[in-house]
């Protein structure tokens, strides 16, 4: 396209590159064309966003609609009074918003921001945009719009009267560039100071400042740029009208992890690319135990079975020992000192499952909370939300909690594919994705997580019965199984075997039922003092006989991982339609993947097959039902 770019930080968007051109300018200024010195960049910065410099240089200008401050109706209304926007280049921001590509005019455009329009930007010379498929603070992407992406659509030039509302700023008529009042940058003149103070209130309370700071901040600003102050009780009611808002946690998170994240000790200059430590400076120390030689701190730790054994109700027994200092099951008579819980639960209600059990198991509910939403800023309308927890996209919101909680030392997740959000909880590398922060959250503040899954249906090893990817155990340090003890004439022994354990005993298990509390109507775990040298692959009747061939664990994760790559293979590919079956097994085979695998997928990704035609005319077809409904069913029936 002809279009210079530069690396921006992921998230932040600010420029990465430090140097300086030949007349000292840094950041956009260092766009360029040169391949490579764009490979160089993105070698170093791989995750970096790609920002293109606007203006004469690129040969387009932007106009950015930001439908939170009103940019979408202000569009709008600017449309049906002057007539409509061009059929052009387009692309949706990350934050919800518009970008609209125009070809550069002969008389040139400077960047301007609300001077339209309150909520439309326009960015000229002396600014840059991010292009996709770029990732925003919000966790969202940048995206192109269909059939309006560079290339594909041809770039429109600007209406006139967009052209004319550019060089009259804010006002209503025609007026040329040059007869533009010359402004002071550095002072809010009449006319702007509202917007302007109102914009810079808002923002500070996206951030997290109280009423008291912004209120501050604004009479500051007030009295040493706007020309002339405005009067304090007017200052005062945009601080107070911009303060009902709830802050923006994202952008809050953001800002506050940016230092120790990107910065070292010299705040002025990132210190990006690896980072490496040398082990003689490591200082050597012991495994900090929540659970001794069971559930480790900084480390997370699955526990997964059937449906229906106690699953859940054990997590709170759990919650209830640590949040009371009560004594753990094989240790009895040794007390530990009581600390807070954190708990996910997306399957029972706080006020007549939770809390009745946790009482029943002696628990201290002072010292445990329930997250159950997330607040935010929804992108699209620019008004509070309440919107579900999601791994891939709020642990900066789950280390905010951390944060407020007191000494808090367990993080429950029951169960951890409710809250997957996006991510396929099949597919490897996303589930690794979501397990990898999850792991340095608990590591960075000494918490332990004990993440609540099922098994699923199949055989082989309890380690790959786990339900979803192979990756959940891995990340985990230790892993246990709820079965059924199948030599007890009740039926009512609850058995918890250690599948693995890197760190502490993964030979010895524990053994409870559930009985009903005295006094109480609500069930309760009764543990048994001794301990249990039952195998988990006894306990699910998978004992190896002699004359058995089993595949090895490495030949069985291999195995696991190929099929669940080839579900998603299969989803992909007849996700616009019905194909023939000999057409997807060579485009399979072109892929790497082997008929056998894709057999073995059909049935995970929903595959039907039907005969078209009669004789030796026939051939059969592949299509993918659409069982997603039934598969949430399922999952709500657990």
């Amino acid at each position: 396209m002809g279009w210079p770019v530069f690396p921006c930080h992921p998230t932040g968007h600010q420029p990465l590159d430090t140097a300086k051109d030949e007349q000292g300018r840094g950041g956009f200024y260092l766009a360029t064309l040169d391949q490579d010195q764009i490979r160089r960049w993105w070698t170093r910065w791989p995750d970096a966003a790609i920002g293109l410099r606007t203006g004469e240089m690129s040969r387009v200008f932007v106009v950015d609609v930001d439908p939170r401050n009103g940019g979408d109706t202000n569009l709008e209304e600017l449309e049906d009074k002057h007539g409509p926007m061009p059929h052009t280049v387009e692309c949706e921001t990350g934050g919800g918003g518009r970008h609209l590509y125009v070809n550069w005019p002969k008389q040139g455009v400077r960047c301007s921001t609300g001077e339209i329009a309150p909520g439309i930007d326009i960015k000229g010379d002396g600014g840059y945009v991010i292009l996709p498929p770029s990732d925003h603070k919000s966790r969202n992407t940048y995206n192109w719009l269909f059939d309006q992406e560079p290339g594909e659509c041809p770039i429109a030039d600007a209406p006139a009267w967009l052209l004319e509302r550019i060089a009259a700023g804010t006002g209503a008529g025609p007026k040329q560039v040059d007869d533009a009042p010359v402004i002071d940058r550095g002072k809010i003149p009449e006319g702007h100071r509202n917007n302007t103070l109102t914009r810079l209130g808002g923002y500070l309370r996206q951030v997290g400042m109280d009423a008291g700071e912004i209120k501050a901040a604004l009479l500051t600003r007030n009295v040493s740029r706007c020309q002339p102050p405005l009067d304090v009780k007017e200052v005062e009611r945009i601080a107070k009208s911009v303060s009902r808002y709830d802050p923006d946690c994202s952008r809050q998170a953001d800002i506050e992890c940016w230092p120790e994240r990107y910065l070292g000790d010299d705040q002025e200059q990132p210190k990006l690319g690896p980072v490496m430590t040398c082990l003689a400076d490591v200082k050597p120390r012991d495994v900090e135990w929540l659970w001794p030689k069971r559930i480790s701190i900084g480390k997370i730790t699955m526990l997964a079975g059937d449906p229906g054994l106690g699953k859940s109700l054990g997590s709170l027994d759990i919650a209830a020992r640590v949040s009371a200092g009560l004594a753990w099951p094989d240790a009895s008579g040794v007390l530990q000192q009581p600390a807070g819980v954190i708990i996910l639960s997306a399957e029972d209600a706080l006020d007549d499952t939770i809390r009745p059990r946790l009482d029943a198991a002696g628990a201290d509910p002072r010292r445990i909370c329930a997250i159950e939403a997330i607040q935010d800023i929804d992108p699209i309308t620019g008004r509070p939300r309440r919107r579900s927890f999601h791994l891939d996209k709020d642990m900066h919101n789950l280390a905010h909690a951390l944060r407020q909680m007191k000494d808090c030392r367990l993080v429950i997740i029951d169960p951890i594919s409710a809250y997957l959000g996006d991510s396929n909880s099949h597919n490897n590398a996303e589930v690794r994705a979501l397990m990898s922060p999850l792991t340095d959250l608990a590591a960075r503040y000494r918490v332990a997580v004990l993440a609540v899954s099922h098994l699923n249906k199949g055989h082989g090893e309890a380690m790959y019965r786990i339900m979803g990817s192979l990756a959940f155990v891995a990340a985990a340090r230790a892993g246990y199984a709820v079965v059924k003890d199948s030599h007890d004439v009740t039926g009512e022994r609850r058995l918890v075997l250690p599948i693995k354990n890197n760190v502490g005993d993964d030979k010895s298990g524990l053994a409870y039922r559930i009985i009903e509390k005295p006094g109480t109507d609500q069930p309760h775990v009764e543990w048994e003092p001794d301990v249990v040298y039952t195998t988990v692959n006894e306990a699910l009747g998978i004992e190896r006989s002699g004359n058995e061939t089993f595949e090895s664990s490495e030949q069985n994760e291999r195995r696991h991982t190929q099929t669940s790559e080839a579900v998603d293979w299969l989803c992909s590919y007849l996700a616009d339609g019905e194909k023939p079956a000999c057409e997807v097994i060579a485009a399979a085979k072109a892929d790497g993947i082997s008929q056998r695998t894709l057999e073995r997928a059909k049935p995970q990704a929903g595959v039907v097959a039907r005969r078209e035609g009669f004789a030796s005319c026939s051939r059969w077809m592949w299509r993918r039902a659409n069982i997603d409904p039934l598969i949430e069913q399922a999952k709500a029936a657990m």
